[in-house]
């Protein structure tokens, strides 16, 4: 995108900058498509999911996920999570859920079922307890730290996703 009123800058990451604005353009790294005129953002470049050359919208998994209605609404994360021995990534699906911990096997094999309904699937499927997703003060999840904490690199949430699971 370009605009007048376009930020200069990262604070105090020229490199940053320099990667995402040349010749006054940003790189925003969203994704969408034009129909009609009109554009619809269908997600984030940096979000997509490669599993054995098939790209995966995080947002599609989501809204299947999602129907379930023991999956709190706004409280589900698909992300891809590199499979070193298989070289490809794998997803992995962590939602926020009520119900009991007795209950979540059978929560889990419900989405799998959903999921398989809509030609996808999930290679790892985690119920959590609500509050457990780490987010934005906007409310947004923060994927990246979803990432480092299912590889264990944040402690304090990796914690919480081992007690949920």
């Amino acid at each position: 995108m370009r605009s007048e009123s376009l930020m200069d800058g990262y604070y105090r990451d020229p490199e940053a900058t320099a990667a995402a604005v040349v010749d006054g353009w940003l790189a925003t790294g969203d994704l969408g498509y034009l129909a009609e005129g009109t554009l619809f953002v269908t997600g984030r470049k940096k979000e997509i999911i490669i599993r054995g050359g098939q790209t995966i919208l995080p947002s599609a998994i989501e809204e299947v996920v999602a129907e379930d209605p023991d999956v709190r609404a706004g409280c589900v994360a698909a992300v891809g999570m590199y499979a070193p021995d298989q070289h490809t990534e794998l997803v992995w699906v962590v939602c926020e859920t009520r119900v009991d911990v007795g209950e979540h096997a059978a929560l889990v094999a419900r989405i799998r079922q959903r999921l398989r309904g809509r030609g996808m699937s999930a290679d790892r499927v985690i119920p959590v307890e609500p509050g457990t997703l780490p987010k934005t003060t906007s409310g947004k999840i923060r994927r990246s730290a979803l990432r480092a904490a299912l590889a264990g690199a944040d402690r304090d949430v990796a914690a919480a996703l081992r007690r949920a699971s």
